[in-house]
């Protein structure tokens, strides 16, 4: 197929493996002979390999099986690839059907609420937004702990209010993978990084 701007913007989304074109492009891998979906984990075929298609019907007129970890033939939600998110988001609605949807802190100034912030359930545990003292000042603790499709990012903000309007002092940031499968690309665990983020973290609460 002839290189152009279109296949180079669509093979971008299927390296990024982005969530926001899956069903909306297939990738036929020559290589394998197989096609998949933008956001299939097996390893990143090369660019040369590729061929894009707008439906799996037409992949697979051009002579291309359905990959077996993706399941591009299946609605998206039905494979393999989808089954963590898949349990992840039924163990949130489980949550939020039998524990609400999370706690709920007000900030007050003056006995009037200044500030007012709900958490919310994230992949792996609940956003969660905490007050802390440091060096005899208060401040906002706002820790949003996220996985998706075995990508890991936990991430915090420390920040003050005035008037309502935050103001960003501190923030930090931790990423991993989690898939330790030879067939998905895998992108780098560091337990000493991760250590030290979880340090950091407790020391500012």
């Amino acid at each position: 197929m002839k290189d152009t701007a279109r296949d180079n913007a669509l093979y971008a989304a299927f390296k990024a493996r982005d969530p926001r074109f899956d069903g909306r492009f297939f990738v036929g891998i020559s290589s394998t002979g197989v096609y998949c979906r933008p956001v299939c984990r097996a390893r990143l075929a090369k660019r040369s390999s590729c061929t894009f298609f707008t439906s799996a019907a037409e992949a697979e007129q051009a002579g291309y099986r359905p990959c077996l970890l993706c399941r591009p033939e299946l609605a998206p939600g039905n494979s393999l690839v989808d089954a963590e998110s898949v349990l992840a988001r039924k163990a949130a609605r489980i949550l939020e059907e039998n524990c609400g949807s999370g706690q709920r802190l007000d900030v007050r100034e003056g006995g009037e609420v200044i500030y007012s912030e709900e958490g919310h359930y994230a992949h792996v545990g609940c956003n969660s937004l905490f007050l802390c003292t440091l060096d005899g000042e208060d401040y906002l603790l706002r820790y949003n702990p996220y996985m998706g499709q075995g990508w890991c990012t936990y991430s915090y903000k420390l920040f003050t209010l005035e008037n309502g309007r935050e103001t960003v002092v501190k923030t930090g940031y931790v990423e991993f993978d989690i898939n330790f499968h030879p067939l998905f690309q895998y992108y780098g665990f560091d337990p000493e990084a991760i250590a030290a983020f979880v340090d950091e973290l407790n020391g500012l609460l």
